[in-house]
């Protein structure tokens, strides 16, 4: 961790050590009867610093420490009771030989815990009050966490710390985000337009008791990347471990320093999130089976997953809304979200035969990019000359209008990087370029061609315009593949055609498993009626379509819930065929009553929501 200490007009910079020793400083020699300040924005690691650096610091010290949080405390004798609890609980436990310390707040004083430990809070609150003062405070730092969550007034809060520093000679750290506290309004300047910020009558009544309670503010910044290490750490993991082999020219961690700046790049450090992202993933990766997996490949997966992790704990519910199997949206441009991972976070599904297709594509994307070295100039632009840039632009847009060089499922990434080019270039052949890509896979699609959507890794896009430029050329791109579905959804119900339906379910197996299912999608009666005419080969592909596309998912149900009610239909047209066609085709007969097995067993396995 770093921090930014304030001494009247000196700004001291301290790492983790140095911010140690000046709070060890403060408790044994500070006489100035105040308290000392630390403050930052939320989720820049205050919490983690309290817990993880400076309290071991005190114990190993034998300093004494209360850590007490304000969050919704209702009055100050409230905090009066979290101290007296935390106090007594720590000296009851350490009695009994156990290590773990009690952390007690407002919110989390659960009922019965007084009589557990023998303390009796039976008493009138004057007798309470007194008791709570009995004990000697002069000894301990008392650090109080959330002071802009709490639920009375802050300045009566400072009030109550006022009079322990002061008048009992206790030591306080402050932990808040100050700038929650802080409340300006806006004054127009007279004859002009600029605006001042005026401090509210709270914020100088704030100011005020401040100024006379605490003597230092320190202005807290997290060392992000010995935090991060440190997180990483905790976890035993073969991959995790094997992860933190890989280091830079500079011997810092590859997956560290990425992790760093992409939490720097959206400008929240909040280990929290981290935690959650790396529970996931080694809750995820405890499910792998022995086959070793490429480690670039899952570093990506992890970070996108963190990405992801922030922007819910920062309130963003956005549910998949992608026809790929990464979203740039709810991870990031660079480290997109993974469906798979999404299943596995939101639906507690996962399917590794998934996890293997999004790892295989991910190595094709990878061999492309080391093996061309004109898409290597694109994909590393930001460091290459302006001319080098625009001979490979030109390069590959010759090679796009024959067709060659550039497999189709590259065409995402490459827009990225391009649309992120012509931010800066403004080079018009960048336009043509994308226009002819979509040509490209208008004709490929025509052919039977599978292409898939998706971006396994990118740049990020800074402007309005180069987002939009983006988001539609990925529209444009999903239109023309949603034309070719909406083909296959088309089903003639010709027996004829099942071989052919089976042939393409089996080549785009993932267009058609979606969450708005697959046999809803089916007319029924044209099913059963199909079915009559069928020869013994073509139920046998019938059969096949449906084993096809509902084995090998996990958690079956969370996809194909809707199928029940059409399947349970066909399963009863089937069974009617056999019983009422006394002069059918033994062999045709023999097929339908495996058919109707078949259907008995899915429409179990839906209900029962388990493969």
């Amino acid at each position: 961790m770093h921090a930014k200490i304030n001494y009247l007009c000196y700004n001291i910079i301290m790492n983790t050590h140095e911010l140690n020793y000046y709070i060890k400083n403060y408790i044994e020699n500070d006489k100035t009867q105040r308290a000392i300040m630390l403050t930052a924005p939320w989720g820049c690691g205050k919490s983690y610093y309290i817990k993880n650096n400076l309290c071991p610091f005190l114990i190993e010290n034998k300093l004494n420490y209360v850590v007490t949080s304000l969050y919704g405390i209702k009055s100050t004798n409230d905090i009066s009771r979290n101290i007296y609890l935390e106090i007594r609980s720590k000296k009851l436990i350490a009695k009994s030989e156990t290590t773990n310390l009690l952390k007690i707040t407002g919110k989390t004083i659960l009922k019965g815990i007084t009589s557990f430990f023998g303390i009796d809070l039976s008493h009138s609150e004057e007798d309470l009050q007194k008791l709570y003062e009995s004990i000697n405070l002069s000894n301990y730092l008392l650090i109080f966490e959330d002071l802009e969550r709490s639920g009375i007034d802050i300045t009566e809060v400072l009030g109550y710390v006022n009079n322990l520093v002061e008048q009992d000679g206790v030591k306080v750290l402050i932990v808040a985000n100050e700038k929650e506290i802080l409340k300006y309004r806006e004054k127009q300047e007279s004859g002009s337009n600029k605006k001042t910020h005026i401090e509210t009558e709270e914020t100088k009544n704030y100011l005020r008791i401040k100024e006379k309670t605490i003597c230092d503010t320190i202005q807290f910044y997290s060392d992000s990347y010995s935090s991060i290490k440190s997180i990483l750490e905790k976890f035993d993991n073969k991959y995790f471990k094997k992860m933190l082999e890989n280091k830079d020219d500079n011997g810092d961690l590859s997956l560290v320093r990425r992790i760093n700046q992409q939490l720097s790049d959206v400008d929240c450090f909040n280990f929290r999130s981290l935690l959650y992202a790396c529970q996931k993933m080694a809750d995820m990766l405890i499910k792998l089976d022995e086959e070793e997996y490429d480690l670039e490949f899952l570093e990506n997966l992890f970070i996108g997953t963190i990405i992801y992790s922030i922007k819910l704990n920062n309130g963003n519910k956005e549910v998949w809304n992608e026809p790929s199997y990464t979203s740039p949206n709810l991870g990031s441009y660079a480290y997109p979200l993974y469906k798979v991972m999404y299943d596995f976070i939101q639906k507690h599904i996962f399917n590794i035969g998934e996890l293997k297709f999004a790892q295989s594509l991910f190595l094709k994307a990878k061999d492309t990019s080391l093996a061309d070295e004109k898409l290597r100039v694109i994909y590393n632009y930001y460091i290459m000359p302006e001319k080098i840039v625009i001979e490979a632009i030109d390069d590959i847009y010759d090679r796009l209008t024959r067709d060659e060089g550039v497999i189709h499922n590259e065409y995402v990434k490459l827009a990225n990087y391009l649309i992120a080019i012509y931010d800066t270039l403004s080079y018009d052949k960048i336009k043509k370029l994308l226009e002819q890509m979509l040509i490209n896979i208008k004709k490929a699609i025509c052919v039977g061609e599978d292409i898939q959507v998706y971006s396994l890794s990118g740049i990020q896009l800074l402007s309005k315009k180069s987002i939009s430029m983006f988001d539609k050329f990925k529209t444009d791109m999903n239109d023309i593949i949603s034309q070719k579905q909406s083909e296959w959804e088309l089903f003639e119900y010709n027996p004829n055609k099942l071989s052919d339906y089976y042939n393409d379910i089996v080549k785009n197996k993932r267009s058609f498993i979606n969450e708005k299912g697959f046999a809803n999608k089916l007319d029924t009666n044209k099913i059963i009626e199909m079915m009559k005419k069928c020869s013994a080969e073509q139920i046998y592909y019938f059969r096949g379509i449906l084993s096809y596309v509902y084995s090998g998912i996990s958690n079956v149900g969370e996809i194909f819930n809707n199928d029940i009610e059409n399947l349970s239909k066909i399963k009863k047209g089937i069974e009617l065929i056999i019983t009422k066609s006394l002069d059918q085709d033994l062999i045709q007969k023999l097929q339908l009553s495996w058919l109707d097995n078949d259907l008995k067993n899915i429409i179990k396995n839906l209900n029962n929501n388990d493969f």
